[in-house]
């Protein structure tokens, strides 16, 4: 993210303050007697906390249904994650160009997704 931003472009976002006690500083200092106060945080901080989601859903996706097989090469560990990261990929983008509604709340989908492209790639053999 240093390559993309400087850290000098601030964004307004409105944040609530922590709970006494669970952190060492007293955060009383910037929220006052507030609860909830717009504060202005660095843009790389906003863009992170926007854009992180889609990394855990994908990290989710993989974990449904993985390929990888207890080995002891040190070579196929990176050949099954990337292998289960293009299959997600290709189930991600087929579901955007098919502009299906709910992906991510509906599993069938994905599993539905995983069979018929075993079917697939099976039938072609």
């Amino acid at each position: 993210m240093s390559t993309v931003y400087t850290g000098l472009n601030y964004i307004k976002r409105l944040r609530k303050r922590l709970a006494k006690g669970t952190t060492s500083y007293n955060t009383s200092d910037v929220f006052g007697e507030e609860w909830r106060k717009e504060l202005d945080i660095p843009d790389f901080i906003h863009y992170y906390n926007t854009f992180m989601h889609s990394v855990d859903i994908a990290d989710q996706f993989r974990s449904f249904f993985k390929i990888s097989r207890k080995c002891y090469r040190t070579w196929k560990p990176l050949f099954y994650f990337l292998l289960d990261q293009a299959i997600v990929n290709a189930f991600r983008l087929s579901a955007w160009c098919n502009l299906m509604e709910d992906i991510f709340k509906d599993h069938n989908k994905h599993f539905k997704f995983h069979r018929d492209l075993a079917v697939n790639l099976m039938g072609r053999c």
